[in-house]
Formats: structure tokens, C-alpha cells, sequence
């Protein structure tokens, strides 16, 4: 919460390795692993962040806890839509949306906005359209600047120029700044300059100039912080490996001296059986020789 990613990501990361060596309860495990997932995909070090969103989705459906199944697999489908994977997201988004209805209807809407996103990708423009129309009705005021952005490229592609430029205003006078810039980028477009005043193409030019400055600005920092994660990261997952290994050694040790143990226990009940049975024989011995003496006094 405090922006320091990096130190949380090291955190989470730590209560996983304590909670795995202590045995730990499922639905603390799911929780860490949901916050690991969601913070490497806010990092943008989507790969590495599959694997932890996989393994929630699979504790989710063995708890049968059906508001976290429909958030982490919609988290899932977040991660395959940012790595370009149309397909898996379309799949993982439909999967997420059944589960909404439910559980959390009025998530529905949010569903459909990515899956309107995913159509406009793939170049599915009619269904973009069909998805994004009663998006834009019932979106809450949370997603609405994704939701406008979407919106923008969806009907500028569409050829439907008053729609796009319309929700573009609204993205340029919103409180919100998220997405602003794709409100200039559509205003400025090929497609949508003729229908701005020609005196207003100027100012807008200047102003997505510095909103583009900024975005660099910002991005640079991001990708700063982005690499001093994965730098954390890696360092973290060699650290475990070696913390690994070493355990495996001692274990590889421990298994050994209980196996000498095991073969010298049974060498000394060997023995120990052996001694009896020959203390056995003897005195077995002793017995015939005491009998063979009384016979030959008694001739």
C-alpha cells in the first residue's frame, strides 16, 4: 500500500516459504499466493506471476470458494490478455463470467468489457461492438476510463466517428486521469481529425505532447522499479534454490546415518540372536556331557 513493491513481493514471498515448511492452512496459502499473482502482474513480470495464479485457482475449487475462484481466474485471464495470449484470456474471462453469475452478478459487466477488448484485438469488431454497448451502461465509475478507452478504439474502428468522439471528450474532462492520453490519441487520429475544430487541434496537439512527456517520465520509473523487482526476484528464487538443495543434502545425510543406524541395529540383533542360540547349544552340551557322566559312574 505504501508503493514500496519490491519489499512486499519479498514479504509475500517469505510468508509462502514459512507457510510451505510449516504445513499451514489452504486458505492462507490461496490468500498469499492471490496477493504474489496480483503483484507480479502490477509489476508487469507476467510470466513469472502465471504460475503462482494457476496454483490459487486450484486451491479456490478444492475450498470450493466460489468469490475467489471467479476474482483469481478473471486475474488469471488480466495476465494472458497483457502477454497477448487472446485465446487462453477469452477462455479464462468466459470461465470467470459464469461464475459471476453466481456470485456477483453486477461483475458481469466488468467480464464483458474484457472480453469486448479481446474481440477488438483479435479483429472481431461486430462483436466488440455487441459487448461493449451494454458495457458502457452499467460499467461503475471505477473501470468507466478503461471502460471509455476500449470504447474509443472499438467505434473509431467501427467507422462510427460521434460515438468515439464523444466517449473521448469524456475521457479528456474526466477527474480521473487514467487514460487521457487515449483520449487525445483518438482525437488526433487519422480517422476522427477532420471532425475537430481546427482550432482546437492545435491546443490538443500540445497537450497530449505533454501527457506523452509525462507517460515517459512515469515509465521510465516504472521500468526502473520493474527491473529492481525482477532483480529481487530472481535473487529471492536463487536464494530459495540454494536453501533447497542445502535441505536436500541434509536431508540426503540424515536418510544415510538412519540407514547405518538400521543396518548396525539389525547386525547387533544379529548378533545378539546368534550369541543366544549358541549359549543354547552349550548349555545343551553341558547337559548331555553332565548325563554321560552320571551313566558312566552309575557302570
Amino acid at each position: 500500500d505504501l508503493g514500496d513493491l519490491p519489499t512486499a513481493l519479498n514479504y509475500y514471498q517469505n510468508a509462502l516459504d514459512i507457510l510451505t515448511e510449516e504445513g499451514g492452512d489452504i486458505s492462507l496459502r490461496g490468500s498469499i499466493l492471490s496477493q504474489i499473482g496480483d503483484l507480479l502482474n502490477t509489476l508487469r513480470l507476467y510470466e513469472q506471476a502465471i504460475p503462482y495464479v494457476e496454483e490459487v485457482i486450484m486451491a479456490d475449487s478444492v475450498s470450493k470458494d466460489s468469490v475467489n475462484l471467479m476474482y483469481d481466474t478473471e486475474l488469471l485471464g488480466s495476465i494472458h490478455l497483457h502477454v497477448k495470449n487472446y485465446d487462453s484470456a477469452e477462455l479464462l474471462f468466459n470461465k470467470s463470467k459464469e461464475f459471476a453469475k453466481r456470485t456477483a452478478l453486477a461483475d458481469t459487466t466488468r467480464h464483458n468489457l474484457y472480453l469486448a477488448a479481446i474481440k477488438y484485438y483479435k479483429g472481431q469488431i461486430d462483436s466488440a461492438l455487441n459487448l461493449i454497448r451494454p458495457t458502457m451502461l452499467n460499467i461503475d465509475s471505477i473501470s468507466r476510463n478503461t471502460a471509455l478507452a476500449y470504447a474509443c478504439h472499438i467505434y473509431r474502428q467501427a467507422s462510427i466517428p460521434d460515438t468515439a468522439l464523444m466517449y473521448a471528450y469524456e475521457l479528456l474532462h474526466s477527474k480521473n486521469p487514467h487514460n487521457r492520453k487515449t483520449g487525445y490519441q483518438i482525437l488526433l487520429s487519422d480517422e476522427l481529425k477532420d471532425y475537430i475544430p481546427s482550432d482546437s487541434i492545435v491546443r490538443y496537439a500540445c497537450d497530449y505532447k505533454d501527457i506523452v512527456e509525462s507517460y515517459l517520465n512515469q515509465n521510465g520509473n516504472q521500468a526502473a522499479l520493474i527491473q529492481n523487482s525482477f532483480y529481487n526476484y530472481q535473487l529471492h528464487q536463487r536464494e530459495k534454490i540454494k536453501a533447497e538443495a542445502a535441505n536436500k543434502r541434509l536431508f540426503n545425510w540424515l536418510g544415510g546415518f538412519l540407514l547405518a543406524i538400521l543396518i548396525l541395529s539389525i547386525y547387533v540383533l544379529y548378533l545378539k540372536n546368534k550369541n543366544k542360540s549358541q549359549l543354547v547349544e552349550l548349555h545343551e552340551a553341558i547337559n548331555i556331557v553332565n548325563t554321560l557322566q552320571r551313566e558312566l559312574h552309575i557302570s
